[in-house]
């Protein structure tokens, strides 16, 4: 069984449809760790246990400007760097998952987001590299902004999370 280590990433959790609901879905699985990096003490001891005892490196946030929440690059700039100490991330692997508030055909050359997540999220593709980590294919929910269609994206998207992550946690 591989654990994982989730760290939510939303400023306002409680407030977050798309980000909430995710987490919702998933925090009970055997084998993932919920930490919130707005709620934990912000030291590298917070974090040890749960990061040497994880294969996977969850990030889980909204897209902000095409971008993480500032408080994950702060994170990743102060307290990833000092986890991965000695090539302490080797062989684990890291993964993003992301809420969007466009539609997924706005993530493309002709869309107003110019580009697809994959292009997106690669500072933490680049972010594994240099640690000696794998990379898992980003997870992403989008129409987060749609009034119509955010309450059915959230619920479907969270369906397909836990779907994932119970096959990834399950992979031999």
């Amino acid at each position: 069984m591989k654990k994982i280590l989730l760290l939510s990433c939303h400023p306002d959790i409680e407030k977050s449809l798309g980000n909430k609901t995710l987490l919702s879905a998933v925090k009970d699985l055997e084998g993932i760790t919920v930490m919130d990096i707005y709620k934990e003490e912000f030291t590298v001891e917070t974090y040890r246990k749960a990061f040497d005892e994880a294969d996977i490196l969850l990030f889980q946030f909204p897209l902000y400007w095409g971008s993480a929440p500032s408080m994950l690059k702060k994170w990743s700039d102060e307290i990833f760097i000092k986890l991965i100490d000695n090539m302490a991330g080797k062989g684990k692997k890291i993964m993003v998952a992301v809420t969007c508030g466009a539609a997924k055909s706005e993530f493309s050359p002709t869309g107003y987001n110019l580009y697809p997540i994959e292009t997106l999220v690669a500072p933490y593709h680049l972010q594994a590299n240099f640690s000696g980590m794998g990379w898992l294919p980003p997870f992403a929910v989008y129409d987060m902004e749609n009034e119509e269609l955010k309450a059915k994206s959230a619920a479907e998207g969270a369906k397909e999370y836990r779907k994932l992550l119970e096959a990834i946690i399950n992979e031999k």
